[in-house]
């Protein structure tokens, strides 16, 4: 990652507003990584390989995800960045469902499916609390493409949990 140069303006903190975005951004990154981690770990302790295969397309999407606010910081304005057309409200589903912790089976697609569910919730309440944070238009734009991206990612884990799990029960 490069740093880029101070853009003049400031941010309310008094840096420089293009450095706050990028460490803002790089924050992201941060998380997006640990959840990464978080799936490459459940996809080594898989056994099943339609969920090994579940986990390795949720950590790919985190890589892509990753390489998308990598470039974002290098040279693209994030009003660029393309945010998926799954990226519509939310209508917490599934989150009834939800447990907030407890025995994770790392064979049971519904068990991978509602814990990836809970991460990209998480996750997205996170980046809702960052944005209330940052008045700068710029930083809550990055924000803001970032928890559709989320909510974008959330949803396609509801629809496979339809499609998977519940498929009989409608």
């Amino acid at each position: 990652m490069s740093s880029r140069k101070p853009s003049g303006g400031s941010a309310i903190s008094g840096k420089d507003r293009a450095l706050v975005r990028n460490d803002l951004i790089t924050n992201i990154i941060r998380l997006k990584s640990r959840l990464k981690s978080r799936f490459d770990n459940l996809y080594s302790k898989s056994s099943m390989d339609h969920v090994r295969n579940l986990l390795k397309e949720l950590s790919e999407q985190e890589d892509d995800d990753i390489q998308i606010l990598e470039k974002a910081m290098e040279e693209e304005p994030t009003s660029s960045i393309e945010v998926p057309a799954e990226a519509e409200d939310d209508y917490e589903r599934f989150d009834h469902l939800l447990q907030e912790e407890g025995p994770i089976d790392h064979n049971d697609v519904k068990s991978i499916l509602m814990l990836a569910m809970r991460y990209y919730r998480d996750l997205y309440n996170i980046l809702q609390l960052m944005e209330k944070e940052y008045s700068d238009p710029v930083i809550k734009n990055a924000i803001s493409v970032s928890m559709a991206r989320e909510l974008a990612n959330k949803k396609k884990i509801e629809d496979l949990l339809d499609e998977i799990v519940h498929k009989d029960y409608w």
